[in-house]
């Protein structure tokens, strides 16, 4: 599971236009060898490698584009390979675009689900489920590898003043903001994801303490002048947790990061409070 995360966390990073350029090449040096070899080689079953990698880390258009122009294609390349008409030939690259279309519509329903099932509806990021299992995997590679990551655990400060004198409509829309702000602030190795109500985390994988005590006073800074933008009464108290030696469990790595925020929240709110974990 975590080879499959690594990997599609390598493609999600990825340029769209490189990623659509790559699919449409190994679809296009698929009929090429359909060409040379022609019915000896079964390769149809290849052309669903790049179109669920655009279905997935691209747009479904470009799938059924793909799907439309390898189906010409082969159609083309099979006309050109035999140099003689068949009358079953058409009905066969319909027959092959009927298929990928299907195969299309089946992915992106897929895909649909397992993004609800992983986000949180509110503020379009990872829910605590799917920020536990991803976690889980870092758990993992701390212990097994020994290479520290950090936590990042974030309250609202005056999340209730906002709901009880703006309504509950604006508090959304602050919960929103904040999640956005968090997330186009961070890394694109990094992950945010809202664990109920106010509270948010940042997972910082194979990070320090010295690089996360640099990289979370920014985005504390971030997010006080989107408040400020929105003259919105909250600040933010955080708990930042360093952990060298792996936690025994996700519970146990949110329980040490949530007693650091708590310590900024009796503190006096509006901080940063940090520790590490050997």
């Amino acid at each position: 599971m975590k080879i499959q995360y690594d990997i599609a966390s390598y493609l999600e990073r990825q340029p769209k236009p490189g990623l659509i350029i790559f699919a449409f090449s190994i679809s296009a040096f698929l009929e090429f060898l359909n060409y040379f070899f022609g019915h000896e080689l079964r390769l149809v079953i290849f052309h669903f490698v790049p179109l669920y990698l655009l279905i997935w880390f691209v747009r479904t258009r470009w799938a059924i584009l793909l799907a439309i122009a390898s189906s010409f294609s082969w159609y083309i390349v099979g006309r050109l390979a035999l140099d003689i008409y068949l009358p079953g030939y058409t009905w066969n690259a319909l027959t092959r675009l009927a298929i990928f279309i299907i195969f299309i519509y089946m992915v992106n329903a897929y895909k649909r689900e397992r993004i609800f099932a992983r986000e949180d509806f509110l503020t379009k990021i990872a829910n605590n489920q799917h920020f536990a299992e991803i976690s889980g995997m870092e758990i993992e590679r701390c212990r097994r590898y020994g290479h520290p990551f950090s936590l990042v655990y974030i309250d609202v400060d005056n999340f209730k003043a906002v709901n009880d004198n703006f309504g509950h409509s604006t508090g959304n829309e602050l919960l929103y903001e904040v999640a956005q702000g968090i997330r186009i602030n961070i890394r694109a190795s990094d992950m945010v994801a809202r664990l109920g109500g106010d509270e948010f985390a940042i997972l910082l994988p194979e990070t320090g303490y010295d690089q996360a005590g640099a990289i979370i006073p920014k985005l504390r800074e971030k997010l006080i002048s989107l408040m400020q933008e929105h003259k919105w009464p909250a600040t933010f108290s955080f708990g930042m947790a360093t952990f060298i030696k792996a936690p025994e469990n996700f519970d146990e790595m949110v329980r040490q990061a949530d007693i650091l925020m708590y310590q900024a929240k009796n503190e006096g709110k509006d901080t940063i409070r940090s520790g590490i974990y050997r």
